[in-house]
């Protein structure tokens, strides 16, 4: 359970944000919470051994993202007890719904790059029919939800990808970090593809780590989108803000300097190049990230998900 019934049967006390409360209808919060733990960390090595080697409490935001893989792996069924005649617990489930389910825009960059990439049907059916000498078909399931649902329009190849890749049953991860590792991991015989930033090629370690960009992807190899550093201009003490201009064009430029990462600056660039070995920024092929069309479309994307998932 992740809640329990008060003791009076009025309302419900939780058990997953906090280790201890009142008192319930039966068990005990300490108890059902350790218990959520238990099973929560078994998915998740690293948690685990934090868990029980180190015996350090774990924090709610720790059990985030194993829990839901927890959900998704159905290692994990929660239990939440509400009343339709009452209406007690319902505020409760709504707020578990919110803060604990799987949401596809819960990490924006990776709902970015997957908008972007469902953006771009004419580009992704012309590869589809040169790969396998015919027109793509839609799924039943995508012309389902099309009709069903009139805004998500008519179906398309990025719909058609979106579908398809879901079939695959991805693993959503927020941290692009975890995404590295469980693809570059040299002791797996059946390692996994994965979508991560292209600077964590960095983290290549050998023995260890070893992934590898897929430039040949077609009809893109990748999504781009900048990064930069906003100084406002009407700051209370504007010489500072030149000092951290000056440090972030010298000493401080040097944690983005990193392979995968390239400068505004072509020279710049060029120099990256030359020392990480990685092809021209200009020769890689991507298509970038349109901050207004992912902001216009999230709901219409979501609506889609949801309904192909």
């Amino acid at each position: 359970p992740i809640n329990l019934p008060d003791a009076e049967g009025k309302g419900v006390v939780d058990c997953f944000f906090q280790p201890d409360g009142a008192e319930t209808a039966f068990d005990t919060v300490d108890a059902a919470h350790e218990r959520i733990v238990d099973q929560v960390v078994e998915v998740d090595e690293e948690l685990m051994e934090i868990y029980l080697e180190q015996g350090e409490d774990l924090q709610p935001e720790q059990l985030h993202e194993p829990f839901e893989k927890a959900l998704r792996e159905g290692h994990l069924v929660p239990i939440c007890f509400v009343s339709a005649t009452t209406g007690a617990g319902i505020p409760e489930l709504l707020d578990i719904f919110e803060r604990l389910m799987p949401n596809p825009l819960e990490s924006s960059v990776q709902a970015n790059v997957i908008q972007t990439i469902v953006a771009h049907p004419k580009e992704m059916a012309a590869e589809y029919e040169i790969k396998f000498c015919k027109p793509i078909t839609y799924s039943k399931k995508l012309k389902k939800a099309c009709k069903k649902n009139p805004l998500l329009g008519k179906p398309d190849a990025g719909k058609e990808w979106l579908y398809r890749m879901l079939q695959n049953k991805p693993t959503f991860l927020r941290s692009t970090t975890k995404i590295f590792k469980n693809i570059g991991s040299v002791k797996q015989k059946n390692p996994p593809v994965g979508f991560t930033t292209f600077s964590k090629i960095r983290k290549n370690k050998k023995g260890v780590l070893d992934a590898r960009p897929a430039y040949d992807v077609k009809p893109v190899f990748g999504v781009s989108y900048p990064t930069v550093l906003v100084i406002a201009d009407r700051a209370p003490h504007p010489n500072a803000a030149k000092l951290l201009v000056r440090y972030m064009m010298e000493k401080g430029f040097k944690y983005w300097n990193v392979h995968g990462d390239y400068a505004a600056r072509s020279d710049v660039a060029a120099k990256q190049v030359k020392k990480f070995g990685i092809p021209p920024f200009e020769d890689l092929k991507m298509w970038p990230i349109d901050q207004t069309y992912v902001y216009d479309h999230k709901y219409t994307y979501l609506s889609l998900f949801l309904a192909l998932k």
